[in-house]
């Protein structure tokens, strides 16, 4: 009963009932205790206006896995039937857990830094590597994350949130550089096939660059029918005299008309995970009207619409998924428009088994 007195309070009065701020979600959890109140009011002719979101697990592994048909990254990330959902970022974590402990930095000549790793590694294995410690190197990993980035991540996600008090300031690269020295190997372990990809789109970049027409722009036909582009080009740099601000002279860059070879390699994997995702959500989006569906609040792998409609659009979601990588070969349709090399080979993942994954977005 306080409980619902609470939330009515809140609803009635948020101004002067600040309670909804100490939530998670403070604004969503708000919309909520609006519509716990107009229920309680009229509960026979209530009608809900709040999305219902379906979110998918790891969406960018989830299309990696599904292209190469992994069946170790498609199991991860939930494409496959399991009585719980699997959780990636705790299976990396657990894998670059035994990584750490079968490992030491101590040997024969071991020199002062190999000493302070070893210590490192020692108060990582007794705090523990816990899935938020690796979550955004791995969640970044189909969008080009680079090693040295995900270090950083560890430090600002991490250690400056004061989740592992056992190490001091002064610390923090080290300890963090120590843990990507196991995790990212950990994260091939499990993203197995995905890695190759990423390799194979970044390798592609480079061939296509030095063979590119007068446009300087890679481009490709996603499964929804849109077309997906990149551009990079090299930076040239013009010094300009000038007194602003006691300044003499200033180097201003501008864009050249010479293909960026580093641009384009770093740019296609993400781009083209994100043209696949992009497809993904066009063709859910296009067939809701026959299922009934007219409501609709969409964010990248976050599909959401209103209860009444949240089955059906579960089942499309899936449905669509399914249809998208059974009629299309993304990675064989670039191999082909630009005359690359084979792309990574295939695992054997059935991917119709995503129809009956309860976790797949959920």
């Amino acid at each position: 009963v306080d409980r619902k007195e609470l939330f009515v309070n809140i609803a009635e009065d948020p101004l002067n009932n600040r309670d909804w701020l100490k939530a998670d979600c403070p604004l969503q959890f708000l919309a909520w205790c609006f519509e716990y109140r107009a229920w309680l009011q009229d509960p026979l002719n209530f009608k809900s206006h709040l999305p219902v979101g379906l979110d998918g697990s790891c969406n960018g592994l989830q299309h990696l896995s599904a292209m190469t048909r992994d069946p170790i990254g498609g199991a991860a990330t939930n494409l496959t039937p399991s009585p719980t959902m699997n959780d990636i970022y705790r299976q990396v974590a657990e894998a670059a857990t035994a990584r750490m402990a079968a490992f030491s930095y101590l040997g024969e000549g071991a020199d002062e830094v190999a000493q302070k790793k070893e210590a490192v590694r020692l108060k990582w294995l007794a705090h523990g590597v816990s899935r938020s410690a690796v979550k955004r190197a791995v969640m970044t990993t189909p969008y080009g994350v680079t090693k040295r980035s995900a270090t950083d991540y560890v430090i600002s996600d991490y250690l400056e949130q004061g989740q592992a008090p056992t190490f001091d300031k002064e610390e923090y690269y080290t300890a963090a550089s120590v843990l990507m020295e196991f995790a990212w190997p950990a994260i091939g372990d499990v993203v197995v096939r995905g890695r190759h990809v990423l390799d194979w789109l970044r390798k592609s970049a480079g061939t296509i660059t030095k063979n590119m027409d007068e446009d300087k722009v890679i481009w490709w036909r996603t499964p929804s029918g849109f077309v997906a582009s990149q551009s990079h080009f090299e930076l040239e740099f013009r010094r300009i005299s000038t007194r602003l601000y006691g300044v003499e002279k200033i180097r201003v860059p501008q864009e050249s008309d010479t293909a960026d070879p580093n641009g384009h390699k770093a740019g296609l994997p993400p781009n083209f995970i994100h043209s696949l995702d992009a497809a993904h959500l066009h063709v859910v989006a296009a067939a809701a009207p026959e299922r009934g569906i007219t409501s609709l609040a969409m964010i990248h792998d976050d599909y959401g619409t209103h209860a009444a409609d949240a089955d059906a659009l579960y089942e499309l979601i899936r449905e669509k998924f399914v249809w998208l990588y059974k009629n299309f070969d993304p990675l064989q349709d670039l191999q082909e428009q630009y005359g690359l090399t084979k792309p990574p080979s295939k695992g054997d993942l059935d991917i119709d088994s995503v129809v009956n994954s309860e976790f797949f977005f959920s």
